[in-house]
């Protein structure tokens, strides 16, 4: 009895915390989003970059080999 008492209990708390969490949240998420975006922009473009960077330093190797070779 006891049991099913606490059961539900922790059901309804669980149900009204998940309730305000998810009202912050959407509040969070309309502030959020637009950060989470500059953010995102900017990694992407940092990715890009470093891709960029790895692929100019793979040519230098390989110029490196080819003097080497000669």
């Amino acid at each position: 009895m006891s049991m099913s008492m606490g059961m539900s209990m922790g059901m309804s708390m669980g149900m009204s915390m998940g309730m305000g969490m998810s009202m912050s949240m959407s509040m969070h998420m309309r502030m959020g989003m637009g950060m989470g975006m500059s953010t995102g922009m900017s990694m992407s473009m940092g990715m890009s970059m470093s891709i960029k960077r790895e692929r100019e330093r793979e040519r230098e190797r390989e110029r490196e080999r080819e003097k080497f070779q000669v």
